[in-house]
């Protein structure tokens, strides 16, 4: 959560007070959220995305700007993403993450409803937003045509649209061909293999234990 000791609370405040660069005079609006992003969906490629809030009025003095801080007290991110969060100007905050986001989560980016402008205003309006990454999907498949050898069934590729654990995606997945379950072992391509790191991490192999009966459908 928040780290809301009245030192991180009042450090802006007083920086305002010392800050010549800061005493601009505010118009009269309610101090709120005037912009923010990521919105809705996520697009498949984008798995880390730059999440920004931006205010119509100045949160931090022109002296604060380029700092890169690992947390801040300005909004929070659930489920929490690990990055660091930088101003772009007195009004922008941005978030780059370090890892992924993960597949088929909705994230809440909270403001803090503590914070105030530079000239004491207290937030308004809105101030919590949400967007939701793609469901894990299939992109592609091998063997994928019709009248596949036999002994060639037997191994079957997939590639999932977001990386995924081997060991947990098992249990997601079925191999039937008419009406019968047929069991599996499951492995990660092989470091020999010519694919790139992004590819091999989003990659299984399943080799399938018995024939599959000709003129089946799998």
């Amino acid at each position: 959560g928040y780290d809301m000791s009245s030192k991180n609370i009042s450090y802006y405040e007083s920086e305002a007070l010392k800050d010549s660069d800061a005493k601009i005079k505010e118009s009269d609006e309610d101090f709120v959220v005037s912009d923010y992003g990521p919105k809705d969906k996520l697009p498949e490629s984008m798995r880390k995305p730059t999440i920004y809030v931006a205010f119509n009025h100045p949160v931090i003095p022109l002296s604060k700007l380029g700092e890169v801080m690992k947390s801040s007290n300005i909004f929070k991110i659930t489920p929490e993403i690990k990055g660091t969060y930088r101003f772009y100007g007195t009004r922008l905050l941005s978030f780059e993450p370090d890892d992924e986001v993960l597949p088929q989560r909705e994230y809440v980016i909270s403001i803090n409803r503590d914070i105030k402008s530079l000239g004491g205003k207290s937030i308004t309006g809105e101030t919590s937003f949400a967007f939701k990454t793609e469901e894990l999907r299939i992109v592609s498949y091998t063997p994928n045509q019709y009248d596949t050898p036999i002994k060639e069934s037997k191994e079957i590729r997939l590639v999932f649209s977001y990386p995924v654990n081997i060991n947990l995606i098992k249990k997601y997945l079925t191999v039937k061909s008419k009406e019968k379950n047929y069991n599996f072992d499951i492995k990660e391509p092989s470091k020999d293999e010519q694919i790139t790191e992004d590819v091999r991490k989003r990659t299984v192999i399943l080799t399938i234990g018995e024939n599959f009966p000709e003129n089946s459908e799998v």
